[in-house]
């Protein structure tokens, strides 16, 4: 087993305090942002989808920048390289799993059934979409909230490791809590897998975030992995529809858990060497907003 290294308790220069509260703040703003803005995305006629996602990531760029993190949004192909690292085994599984509607879709093309400009046009969408959706999800969690944490606790032992796990599962609760009915077994089970398998990709990321100190390759890494699973269902369906996570319906929930329990195993050697890696991470690591 390696040995934790060298960590240093002393107090950063700046406000560790502040610059948590803010942090965590910023990402609570950016993420709520689209939820109290929605009666006037509605009312103004754009694509909602996108409205949202363009609003987060602005809203996540300019709160990091302003709380003094805007070297951790400088592009370097070094630290797209790392996070590919990390996650690339994550991807393959789930180009796997997209490869039926991919396949479907070709034979569509070959026979002359696909609308091709209908589907350039949703192509583009959702390239678009997805890179926006990188750029937002890490800005908010992996920026903000773990940069937030890390102010905090980055000078402390196992302090990264605690910040990637409470940032991870926050991540992993959002993406289904507001579907959730709490009276349905069912989907209380449903919902905790998807967040589990959900935490699981966002604590991979984690360690080349701090490793490299840059936000990019995680944003990349994340685009590509959407990408993969939206690109096609887009397509396909013709249109782009706000994902739901969770269902009462048995018929639907009870296959997509178990694809979330296969997904939830295979992930988990990868998980697993994140999380060492945390663990034994040099200290301290006060993320983007603390210059210790």
């Amino acid at each position: 087993m390696t040995e934790p290294q060298h960590y240093s308790a002393e107090t950063p220069k700046d406000n560790s305090t502040v610059k948590c509260v803010l942090g965590i703040l910023g990402a609570v703003v950016a993420f709520l942002s689209t939820k109290l803005c929605a009666p006037l995305i509605v009312s103004s006629g754009v694509d909602p989808i996108m409205a949202t996602v363009v609003l987060r990531s602005v809203l996540a760029v300019l709160f990091i920048v302003l709380l003094g993190g805007g070297s951790w949004l400088r592009f370097s192909p070094q630290t797209v390289r790392n996070a590919w690292k990390y996650s690339w085994f994550m991807i393959v599984i789930n180009i796997a799993l997209s490869l039926l509607i991919t396949l479907n879709l070709a034979m569509q093309f070959l026979q002359g059934e696909l609308d091709t400009s209908s589907a350039v046009y949703w192509v583009a969408y959702s390239t678009v979409l997805c890179i926006l959706i990188g750029v937002n999800e890490e800005g908010m969690f992996r920026g903000l909230l773990l940069g937030g944490m890390l102010a905090k606790l980055g000078n402390k032992k196992n302090g990264p490791l605690i910040a990637a796990i409470v940032s991870s599962l926050v991540f992993g609760a959002v993406h289904v809590i507001f579907d959730m009915d709490f009276s349905n077994a069912l989907v209380i089970a449903m919902g905790l897998l998807k967040t589990l398998e959900t935490s699981m990709f966002a604590l991979v990321l984690c360690a080349p975030v701090m490793q490299d100190k840059n936000l990019c390759g995680a944003m990349t890494v994340h685009a590509f992995f959407d990408w993969v699973i939206l690109c096609g269902s887009t397509v396909a369906e013709g249109g782009m529809r706000a994902p739901t996570y969770v269902s009462a319906d048995p018929q639907v929930a009870i296959p997509t858990m178990i694809v979330f329990g296969v997904l939830v195993l295979l992930y988990l050697p990868k998980t697993i060497r994140a999380i060492k890696d945390l663990r034994d991470m040099e200290l301290p690591q006060y993320g983007p907003f603390i210059k210790g």
